[in-house]
């Protein structure tokens, strides 16, 4: 928590890393618009480099790709 009782807000890096996890963005283009929706300021000087938008655009392919696979039978048989 921040000094003032509230929790921190996250980096803006960090938040971006989050939003690419949760699989609900498909595309750098998409978080970096809900981060500015979320008042983060100098999203695109954040998001600029291309390594960075390459690893965020692997992690949201990843994270679409376990949100729409079915269960792997072995994780159905162990519930």
């Amino acid at each position: 928590m921040g000094s003032s009782g509230s929790p921190r807000r996250l980096s803006i890096l960090e938040r971006a890393y989050e939003l690419a996890r949760t699989g609900a963005c498909r595309s750098v283009e998409e978080i970096a618009k809900r981060l500015k929706q979320e008042q983060y300021e100098s999203v695109e000087t954040h998001l600029g480099g291309s390594s960075l938008r390459k690893e965020l655009r692997q992690i949201c392919a990843e994270a679409r790709a376990r949100r729409l696979s079915p269960q792997e039978p072995s994780e159905i048989a162990a519930e």
